[in-house]
């Protein structure tokens, strides 16, 4: 017997970038509060679309998954005769309405909302009501010619090891702020040397974190593993510090320069991946 194949979205809970972020896109999105979203996604995992015919489900996924939360869809398969049927039963009139046979299944293209299908879902709970509302043609549009891409607050950018950032992000928002700081130390070194150190050792610690987050994800960027700068980063450390102790070691510094050198010139200087790679969608 044919059968006709729908998928339903399913929100996991989790998330792949800053939560307060991603919290803060799905309320625009879904057109609802912060805590509603919270809410939500604490009775996770949970169905915000139902019964979506397979492009416009992975549209949904796309779209969500751009901002940062975790999308599955799950395969439906329905009988078409029990899909579509002439006989105006009983259940029908629960579903549509006696003078709307069916209209519920009909998602308009020019529509600013989808309304989602009546009919429940097995294996996984269910939103109370409709969550998610369809981008507007324009933005859909946008999301196959351009590419989708990720918003990254300041924060993120700083302090989240998760996701992507391009180059732009990495010289404005990383390398230019290091140098100022890096003179203003030193024109304070210059008047008062005690003030100085103070000034560079309160920064030392937010320097680290800042510049290992930063580099993380301009590798992830060009689909490459923080880990290489991280890795590169510890490895360094500990031959310094052993080197002090065993001067035959201090050979292996200059191999780091040169492969911290090359990092740098990745971070800097090699164009992310277009499209989607597996740390996410590229920077907006």
């Amino acid at each position: 017997m044919s059968q006709a194949t729908t998928y339903d979205v399913l929100l996991t809970g989790q998330l792949n970038a800053d939560r307060e972020q991603v919290v803060a896109e799905l309320a625009k999105l879904f057109k609802k509060t912060v805590e509603q979203v919270e809410q939500l996604l604490e009775k996770a995992p949970v169905v915000i679309k139902k019964q979506q015919e397979a492009d416009k489900a992975h549209l949904y996924q796309k779209r969500l998954q751009a901002i940062g939360a975790v999308v599955e869809l799950k395969e439906n398969k329905v009988p078409l005769h029990e899909q579509w049927s002439l006989e105006s039963t009983e259940t029908e009139h629960k579903r549509t309405g006696r003078a709307e046979f069916a209209s519920r299944d009909v998602e308009p293209e020019s529509a600013s909302s989808v309304v989602p299908s009546p009919v429940p879902s097995a294996g996984a709970p269910e939103a109370s009501e409709d969550v998610y509302a369809t981008p507007a043609s324009s933005e859909v549009q946008r999301d196959y010619s351009s590419g989708l891409t990720m918003k990254m607050s300041l924060g993120a950018i700083y302090f989240s090891f998760k996701g992507r950032i391009n180059r732009k992000t990495f010289w404005l928002l990383y390398v230019l702020p290091m140098l100022l700081a890096g003179v203003i130390i030193g024109v304070v070194t210059f008047f008062n040397i005690f003030a100085g150190v103070i000034l560079a050792a309160i920064g030392a610690i937010p320097y680290i974190w800042i510049s290992f987050a930063v580099a993380f994800k301009r590798l992830h960027d060009v689909n490459m593993s923080g880990w290489w700068y991280g890795g590169l980063s510890l490895a360094s450390f500990a031959f310094g510090a052993i080197s002090a102790f065993n001067p035959t070691f201090a050979s292996f510094q200059f191999l780091f320069s040169i492969a911290g050198f090359a990092i740098f010139i990745i971070n800097g200087f090699i164009a992310g991946t277009q499209g989607e790679n597996r740390y996410g969608y590229p920077q907006e």
